[in-house]
């Protein structure tokens, strides 16, 4: 049997506010198993979220080529697939823009297609659809869904949104620093996969 996509072993973090120390997270302890969909839900502030940025001087294609050119694989291939996934998410005809003339909701467009564009085994998603109308939200969930499904890519996404969460094969609630796993949503998918452990 494979082993997990993504093991955290007794993780903490703590944040120093004035004389004091905030623990965010605290013993966390949990395997993911490869082609999982998790999802992290949680009250602001809880610790769960991760910061997702745009490079403001590139425009939309060369943010997506740059992994690519990075790793050496900015070939026509690569170009090919950060064209389909500009399309994909819905910016396909948006290639030459700069970030800074994209609205939010298409920024985060962009940095999904740039996060998936070198074909990742392990896609961390922040609110992917936070900012989205329900159309183009709905493609992006079925684009990430089928990523875990047909290409066996592990997804680990931090949201607030029930469609998100209708998604999941797990879903852990980040509670006093803790992973505390929540009950599969009514129609997900559910499938087996590696149990948390000490959360």
């Amino acid at each position: 049997m494979p082993g997990p996509a993504v093991e955290l072993l007794h993780v903490g973090k703590t944040y120093r506010e004035g004389d004091s120390e905030r623990a965010v997270l605290s013993d966390v302890s949990v395997a993911i198993a490869p082609a999982e969909i998790v999802v992290l839900v949680g009250r602001s502030g809880s610790g769960k979220s991760t910061l997702l940025n745009l490079i403001p001087l590139l425009s939309v294609e060369e943010n997506l080529l740059l992994p690519l050119e990075l790793n050496g694989k900015a070939d026509a291939a690569g170009v090919a697939r950060a064209r389909g996934l500009l399309e994909r998410v819905g910016l396909g005809d948006r290639g030459a823009s700069r970030p800074e003339r994209l609205s939010g909701g298409e920024q985060q467009r962009v940095a999904i297609a740039r996060a998936l564009v070198h074909d990742p085994g392990l896609i961390l998603a922040d609110e992917p659809t936070g900012t989205l109308d329900a159309e183009t939200a709905a493609a992006v969930l079925a684009l990430l869904d089928g990523l875990a499904r047909e290409a066996g890519k592990t997804v680990v996404m931090v949201t607030h949104s029930r469609e998100v969460v209708g998604v999941a094969d797990r879903i852990f609630d980040v509670q006093r620093g803790r992973l505390v796993e929540a009950p599969a949503a009514a129609g997900a998918p559910g499938r087996s996969g590696a149990s948390a452990r000490g959360a």
